[in-house]
């Protein structure tokens, strides 16, 4: 994984987590398509997503080496809540294609299209604010 660009490893794991995140949405409303099933299911796979993505920045985007429950919960709750942003984004993307006619045949493209822009927004947040303690920590000789 080395041997790709960090651009090109941040691509190939948003596809990765945005897979996740739109995979856990189907197979949720597979499961559930009572009310508020599109909501509940942009729920669950947000929250796949993000966790799958902090893990893969975390050690191969942003190369933070912390270790210990407090350095993990402090780093998560800056990443969630750096995410709160470009969730809003995703998720008004989703919504505003599931709504065009025929309802819900637009739906994937719109998150796609949410993903897509929520992720450049939250790796140039992330880069400046969540892990650049981390960077500037492994600078340090």
């Amino acid at each position: 994984m080395r041997q790709l660009t960090p651009l090109l490893r941040y691509a190939v794991f948003a596809l990765i987590a945005g897979g996740v995140n739109l995979g856990c949405q189907h197979l949720t409303t597979l499961i559930y398509q009572g009310m508020f099933a599109l909501t509940g299911a942009m729920m669950v796979g947000t929250g796949a997503g993000l966790v799958t993505k902090y893990i893969l920045d975390k050690r191969w985007i942003f190369e933070d080496r912390s270790t210990g429950v407090k350095a993990h919960a402090r780093r998560f709750s800056l990443y969630t809540l750096s995410g709160g942003f470009t969730t809003l984004i995703f998720w008004g993307m989703e919504y505003g294609f599931d709504a065009i006619p025929p309802a819900g045949r637009f739906r994937y493209l719109g998150a796609v299209l949410g993903l897509l822009i929520g992720y450049v927004v939250k790796y140039q947040i992330d880069r400046r604010y969540v892990f650049a303690m981390s960077r500037a920590a492994s600078a340090t000789p």
